[in-house]
């Protein structure tokens, strides 16, 4: 009787550790571009911004709030 419940835990266990170990997985894959990029930016010396990605984010941020930004058009 205890054999039989004990297995069936451990298997669940191991469904359970198999799920868990693929979704980390693939979080670390989605999340590899931008921990790679920023480790490079930063091993380059390009830890300061380029005037195109600082024209983005303003751009970016302008629009969400309803402004417009003349360097964005």
């Amino acid at each position: 009787m205890f054999g039989c419940r004990t297995m069936q835990i451990i298997s669940n266990e191991q469904k359970v550790s198999r799920v868990l170990g693929v979704v980390f997985f693939f979080f670390v894959v989605m999340w590899c571009p931008f921990f790679i990029t920023n480790v490079l930016l930063v091993v380059n010396g390009l830890a300061h911004c380029s005037g195109e990605i600082k024209d983005f984010s303003l751009c970016k941020s302008d629009k969400n709030l309803g402004g417009k930004d003349e360097s964005c058009v």
